[in-house]
């Protein structure tokens, strides 16, 4: 167990997989869907403390410090996908093994507005912060080096992949996500943002604005079939 824990794949895939798993139950058992998903934050969440430390001393998983012109445009990115993400699905052809989201409707299963408030927060919570540091990291800090340099990835810097590894990776964030066509640009621009600022922490940003603009749009016009 210890070597696991060492190993230097664990920051990226201990996070990931805990935050997976959850999400494959509450498809299963949607009737406990907000229990669920508190669960899994709170589980994610924990993880990602006791892999913090290692993932900043082993494996450069976080690459460079951003410039602060890498988060302007980090941010711009994501604005842009997060107003794109829903009318792209639209022309996008949906494929049954890819899977559908839960489409919760808080305003129809939440009666009371304290409840329903906090379980908004949680929600974007989850969104903003906690799924763009669990992807990322895994995504275009670690599969992207351990497919481009698969003997010493650990040592390998951040930003630095191929296109085996590009395609690997869109493909792979794509077949994850019910609106795929959607989901393959969006791995292609953050494959763009971690070359550029050759870290993740930029991605990372883009992400959290991403989803904070889909939320806000999913919200707003009660389009739950991607919540």
């Amino acid at each position: 167990m210890k070597k696991i824990l060492n190993a230097p794949w664990f920051p990226a895939a201990a996070p990931f997989l805990t935050y997976v798993t959850f999400t494959s139950l509450e498809g299963r058992f949607s009737k406990y869907f907000v229990l669920l998903y508190a669960l899994k934050l709170i589980a994610t969440v924990v993880v990602i403390g006791l892999t913090w430390k290692a993932a900043r001393r082993q494996s450069r998983y976080f690459g460079e410090t951003p410039r602060l012109q890498d988060f302007a445009i980090a941010v711009v990115v994501g604005i842009v996908l997060g107003f794109t993400w829903i009318p792209i699905d639209h022309f996008t052809p949906h494929f049954a093994f890819l899977g559908q989201r839960s489409s919760y409707n808080p305003f129809a299963q939440i009666s009371s507005p304290i409840l329903r408030a906090l379980f908004f927060a949680l929600r974007f919570s989850g969104l903003v912060l906690v799924v763009p540091y669990v992807e990322e990291l895994f995504y275009r800090s670690f599969l992207l080096r351990v497919v481009s340099h698969p003997e010493d990835w650990n040592r390998s810097m951040v930003g630095k992949f191929d296109t085996t590894a590009l395609a690997v990776n869109i493909g792979f964030f794509a077949l994850s996500h019910p609106e795929w066509l959607a989901a393959a640009v969006f791995a292609a621009v953050m494959c763009g943002l971690t070359r550029m600022s050759r870290g993740v922490v930029t991605p990372m940003v883009a992400h959290g604005v991403t989803n904070l603009v889909m939320g806000l749009v999913i919200v707003h016009t009660g389009n739950w079939g991607y919540w």
